[in-house]
């Protein structure tokens, strides 16, 4: 280790050079750095969340349409599976039926599965305080409206009653601002 001149070391006085309290402050050091890196990261993160909501939504941009959706799952297959034309009408002709099927098991069972959660919903809220009963309720409309998007506690409301849709997402080289600049410039 380098000598401090005598006349410096007067003026600061005593040197600590424990090195247990060297290791100590590098620690610090080291984690209020980690914590500014990490603050700032996580801030860059969230801007770009926020300005391109869509860009880290990894979802097909026509996933809630059905017909588009059943349109790529078509030309996909027929594709991967080398699927000729009569092939192709087949599976068009089989995934409408399914869907059909699926959709009068949905409408059959949904008011027994909807009573049923109605049910449990009030029983369990019968052995809770006032206070719990206000956070289980909450909990149950945020449940709602992350599971069920259509239904009564969703903010737009079932089949948009509360509202018009919100407006589609316009990919970022359309929306006015330019395309997204990189998450990690280099």
């Amino acid at each position: 280790m380098a000598q401090i001149p005598e006349k410096v070391a007067e003026e600061l006085g005593p040197v600590n050079t424990n090195p247990r309290r060297r290791s100590m402050f590098r620690l610090s050091l080291l984690i209020f750095v980690s914590g500014v890196v990490l603050g700032a990261a996580g801030a860059l993160l969230t801007s770009q969340l926020a300005r391109w909501p869509d860009r880290f939504d990894h979802r097909p941009p026509f996933f809630h349409d059905r017909q588009k959706r059943d349109e790529f799952v078509q030309n996909y297959l027929t594709e991967r599976l080398q699927l000729n034309a009569e092939q192709k009408e087949a599976l068009k002709a089989m995934m409408e039926k399914s869907f059909q099927n699926l959709e009068a098991i949905r409408t059959e069972y949904s008011p027994k599965i909807k009573e049923e959660t109605e049910r449990f919903t009030s029983e369990f809220a019968s052995v809770l305080t006032e206070e719990q009963k206000k956070l289980w309720e909450e909990e149950v409309r945020n449940m709602r409206r992350k599971f069920f998007p259509g239904g009564k506690d969703h903010p737009r409301g079932k089949d948009g009653e509360n509202g018009p849709p919100p407006p589609p997402i316009l990919p970022p080289e359309d929306d006015g601002n330019g395309p997204p600049p990189p998450l990690f410039p280099s």
